[in-house]
């Protein structure tokens, strides 16, 4: 029996697609929204991006999401739309009022490690899977997280497994609990 991954990476749901009823592409998932009043936020909808050169964006409620994992070791899914597509309202902006973007408000950004007292930069979320739903667990501040959101994690392990199999980068995370954020 395969184990089930628990755990799952914001950068690893991005940039998938959202799946119809039919099968065919909605559009790339491109964020999630999180209502930051819980200890460790639940996603409460995505945000789903079409285009290339001019993006267009529509938000998601989660209910609305169904999961299909291919491969539960490796965290391979998919996510199917429940409701008609034509339900959808795609602008060119999204807003989460009251609540957190992924994306825009987390990624990238200074945060306070208040248990160690620094301040870093969040190169990842770590999200736990729990039952339907998606929290927030850690945020990655370390160079793998950076590495595997410049997808190039298979790439780099591979060169540093080759040149230095026992290194430190390849079994240390650099995770802070969402608590301490």
């Amino acid at each position: 029996m395969l184990e089930t991954k628990v755990f799952t990476f914001f950068t690893e749901i991005t940039n998938k697609y959202l799946i119809d009823k039919s099968g065919n592409p909605v559009g790339r998932i491109f964020d999630l929204i999180v209502r930051p009043t819980e200890p460790y936020p639940r996603v409460i909808s995505l945000v789903v991006s079409r285009g290339i050169l001019k993006k267009t964006y529509a938000i998601v409620p989660w209910e609305g999401i169904k999961t299909v994992t291919k491969d539960p070791s490796i965290s391979d899914n998919e996510y199917h739309l429940i409701s008609d597509v034509s339900t959808l309202v795609f602008k060119d902006f999204y807003y989460a009022e009251n609540d957190m973007a992924l994306r825009k408000d987390i990624l990238d950004k200074q945060i306070v490690d208040t248990f160690n007292r620094k301040v870093v930069r969040v190169n990842d979320i770590h999200l736990l899977k729990a039952e339907n739903n998606l929290h927030i667990a850690h945020v990655d501040v370390g160079m793998r997280g950076l590495i595997r959101r410049l997808d190039a994690e298979k790439a780099v392990d591979t060169l540093v497994r080759l040149f230095n199999p026992n290194s430190k980068y390849l079994t240390s995370d650099n995770f802070i609990s969402w608590k301490y954020v």
